[in-house]
């Protein structure tokens, strides 16, 4: 299961309507609820609850899902908190995190930054923790092993770096019963491991050589699942480097990715079948001209919708999507979720200002109305019609739920117990 990061490049034209937009807080008794609030309900420890903002979140049903948040629990600190449910979000249980992550994780105020950690999740029990920590101050962070729990967080089990041969764990995905991390080499190479699903031992994977680029930002990892079929993109903020695909069991073969062809933006597609692909390309990427296989009326920073019909060797162009004037610090497109045939769900701008939003297409993305006036970070359809997503406001940050293939939004509220320290 995939996490969609949806940020925000550019474009001018396209055809959308704009809608009424979702608001960011729902009421609920007469008391607006803010989403991903941090102010807990009382004093640490007093047995009171508080709202844990999501970091990232992981359903493999519509009914079955984990949330990695943080929360305040003590002066100047926040806690992580680790939540399942199994009803839809309508109850939350607290789930044990590895004590190394049980402690205060910075002094900084919790809602300005939290830290790189993910969380892959392959059933109610079943689930992996990766990335890195921010240390006191958050100008430093420091990658954390593996953590693996097959019981529901009962015990978990740490693999080290060192033993994946990697400097750290950039993406992580479930395929059947096989699972796969992605990660880096000291010397900047992208390299994928794979153990079966319950198991801790790891297994180097045959691929091509896969590069970062040579500059840019911190390095960028995605899967993309289908049945059968697996698709790996690497690259940075500065655009896909490089790819791979693996069909069955077979060996990994290099894949150029959807935007080769218009400037290598760094996209991740969402593939529909093992041979229907999605993805959104920004025209000239991060500083490549404007392609001679741009389609017709697309300028410079555009932002695209491309679909495949052949496993991602040939894309082509379906419509513009409205978005956010192209910025050099985050050039990457919002990449779309498709939860039912036709509709789209992907991240651009609204208004003369291209405000970030939500944006949703229900004939194939020709057209366009906004869902959402925020920012949305993370987005997953386990469902036809049932959706996650974790949208910001300011530096808050609030996890949401659809029921009608992302045409309408509300507060999903994660609560848990406070913590005592």
């Amino acid at each position: 299961m995939r996490n969609y990061t949806l940020r925000r490049p550019d474009s001018e034209g396209g055809v959308w309507e704009s809608s009424a937009v979702t608001p960011w807080s729902r009421r609920v008794a007469g008391a607006a609820i803010a989403l991903g609030s941090l102010t807990s309900a009382g004093p640490a420890g007093a047995g009171t609850t508080s709202t844990l903002a999501p970091i990232t979140v992981s359903f493999v049903s519509a009914r079955v899902g984990w949330v990695l948040g943080a929360r305040p629990c003590a002066a100047r600190s926040y806690c992580l908190g680790l939540a399942r449910t199994t009803d839809g979000g309508r109850n939350w249980s607290a789930v044990t995190l590895p004590t190394p992550l049980a402690s205060p994780q910075r002094t900084d105020p919790v809602a300005r930054a939290v830290p790189g950690l993910s969380l892959t999740v392959a059933s109610a029990g079943t689930a992996w923790l990766y990335g890195a920590t921010t240390t006191s101050g958050g100008d430093v962070t420091t990658a954390i092993p593996l953590w693996s729990t097959f019981d529901g967080g009962r015990h978990w089990v740490a693999v080290s770096l060192r033993t994946l041969g990697l400097t750290a764990v950039a993406a992580m995905s479930v395929r059947g019963t096989t699972a796969y991390v992605v990660g880096w080499t000291s010397t900047g190479v992208a390299l994928v491991r794979t153990a079966p699903v319950g198991s801790s031992r790891w297994s180097p994977a045959p691929l091509p050589r896969l590069d970062l680029p040579a500059g840019g930002g911190e390095g960028l990892a995605d899967f993309v699942d289908a049945p059968g079929r697996t698709w790996l993109v690497v690259g940075n903020d500065r655009g896909v480097s490089a790819g791979a695909s693996v069909s069955g069991t077979g060996p990994w073969r290099s894949w150029t990715g959807a935007c080769h062809a218009v400037g290598d933006s760094y996209s991740v597609p969402v593939a529909l079948t093992a041979t229907r692909m999605l993805a959104t390309c920004v025209m000239g990427g991060f500083a490549s001209p404007l392609s001679p296989r741009a389609p017709t009326g697309a300028s410079l920073g555009s932002q695209w919708l491309y679909q495949s019909s052949d496993g991602g060797r040939t894309f082509t162009a379906v419509a513009p999507i409205p978005s956010r004037p192209f910025s050099a610090l985050v050039p990457i497109p919002g990449v779309p979720a498709a939860p039912a045939p036709g509709v789209i769900v992907a991240g651009g701008g609204i208004g003369a200002n291209a405000t970030p939003a939500l944006l949703r297409s229900a004939d194939g993305g020709r057209t366009w109305r906004a869902v959402l006036a925020r920012p949305v970070v993370q987005a997953d359809f386990p469902g036809s019609r049932v959706g996650y997503a974790i949208a910001l406001d300011g530096t808050t940050r609030g996890l949401l739920t659809s029921h009608d293939a992302g045409a309408h939004w509300s507060a999903l509220p994660v609560r848990l117990p406070n913590v005592a320290n």
